[in-house]
């Protein structure tokens, strides 16, 4: 059987549906890690969340409670050379979907806020065996799942969404969520990249990305960025920047300026940082090469600093000129005979800022290696919600609308129009040099 002819058997399913152009998609899947058994079954728990992006509520039932969604859920699996399925959909009324302050209910009906999320799935699962299938059999694929949302729109069900593909090659699947995530090994979540915030009829696996559901996201250097789906790349800019914003409670800016001492001036860096979370504020100085990281103001925060120690190879640099050693003699002899030059002494140390229990901010002035100084890692634990986020370290498509006033600007950052191009994707500094890491 050739790769698509199945396929496009499977996929006529999908016509006699019309497209609906509601602003509704799915967003974020999250697998359970544990298998499950249920009923002779076995399977993954899993949860979706959907995001509303337009500008108004969107109605989930009519008055009456009856659901103007349903998500179909259908496992494809192969038995005896055969390819057969099981489905089950789940309607978006108050029985199915969990309640979030995204919700608005007024008697028997359910609206989504405009720009909030709406999770179903796995509360559900354990109960009614809702399970995705895991079969994989000698590396090959015998068994994927594919998500379906509809709405229904003029008395009948029209096609919103999908997420996943049945299409086969070799007389087993192409592609199955569960298999990337087991052999990724990730901490089991998927979703979509922020170029990508819209309905589809027509699964693309690359509009996707695979991450861990607590992340580390940073900044090193001048600055080289590393986003929550762990893409890099670098932005330069002098001024004021949104770096992490939860449009909830929540906001991180930076102020960028010119690198200490000439041999570092056309270089942009972090130098200061402003978080404020509910009545809680802080700034801090990311410090440099010879210079702590300090806490400027702090107004209700914990913060724990750490002395850190340099690898034994770390070399001092000299400010005005390409001068380095780890030898203190020649340093000395240097610093004589060049009476107006500077080499920074080696000092490293550590500030965490203990935000709430799924945030923690870490800065270090530089690594043991002594360089790219002004480093940046925020920690989060349970980034379900992480559509909502904006800011430098969630997309790089958001590095371009991040621009502020001011530090202490707490407006919400928009899309707008802008003649700024996107930054360019980069490998990951310690791909170029060990030391850079």
């Amino acid at each position: 059987m050739s790769c698509n002819s199945l396929f496009l058997q499977l996929l006529n399913e999908n016509f006699g549906y019309e497209y609906s152009n509601v602003d509704l998609y799915i967003d974020t899947i999250i697998v359970d890690k544990t298998k499950t058994i249920c009923n002779d079954q076995e399977g993954y728990k899993w949860e979706m969340y959907l995001y509303n992006p337009s500008g108004v509520n969107l109605s989930l039932t009519d008055v009456d409670g009856n659901s103007l969604f349903k998500l179909q859920v259908k496992n494809y699996y192969l038995e005896d050379d055969e390819v057969k399925c099981s489905k089950y959909e789940l309607g978006f009324s108050k029985s199915n979907i969990t309640l979030t302050d995204g919700l608005i209910q007024t008697n028997n009906q359910i609206k989504l806020k405009k720009e909030e999320y709406i999770k179903i799935g796995k509360d559900l699962n354990i109960n009614n065996c809702n399970l995705l299938l895991d079969k994989i059999v000698d590396n090959n694929i015998t068994a994927t799942t594919i998500f379906r949302l509809y709405n229904y729109v003029d008395t009948c069900w029209k096609f919103v969404d999908i997420f996943g593909t049945c299409q086969l090659c070799n007389n087993y699947f192409r592609y199955s969520l569960l298999n990337d995530l087991i052999i990724t090994n990730y901490d089991k979540i998927v979703r979509r990249y922020t170029e990508y915030i819209v309905p589809s009829n027509n699964f693309n696996a690359n509009e996707w990305k695979y991450m861990d559901i607590n992340s580390s996201l940073s900044s090193v250097g001048d600055p080289h960025i590393k986003t929550i789906s762990g893409d890099h790349y670098d932005y330069n800019y002098i001024g004021f920047l949104r770096y992490f914003d939860n449009n909830d409670d929540l906001i991180i800016n930076i102020e960028t300026d010119k690198g200490d001492y000439e041999m570092w001036e056309e270089n942009d860096y972090i130098k200061l940082i402003y978080i404020k979370y509910k009545d809680k504020i802080c700034v801090i100085n990311s410090g440099f090469r010879g210079r702590k990281v300090k806490v400027v103001k702090n107004e209700g925060f914990n913060i724990i600093e750490q002395e850190l120690e340099f690898d034994i190879s770390a070399e001092r640099y000299a400010g005005y000129s390409d001068f380095n050693s780890t030898n203190d003699d020649e340093i000395t002899e240097y610093l004589i005979e060049n009476p107006f030059e500077v080499v920074p002494d080696l000092i490293r140390n550590k500030l965490s800022i203990q935000i709430n229990d799924n945030f923690n901010l870490e800065v270090v002035n530089v690594n043991k290696y002594n360089l790219q100084p002004c480093r940046l890692t925020l920690n989060i634990k349970n980034n379900n919600k992480l559509n909502k986020w904006t800011g430098l370290v969630i997309s790089r498509f958001w590095s371009i609308f991040s621009h502020l006033d001011n530090l202490f600007d707490d407006r919400k950052i928009i899309i707008k129009k802008t003649d700024e191009k996107l930054p360019l994707l980069t490998k990951e500094s310690s791909t170029y040099n060990k030391q850079w890491e």
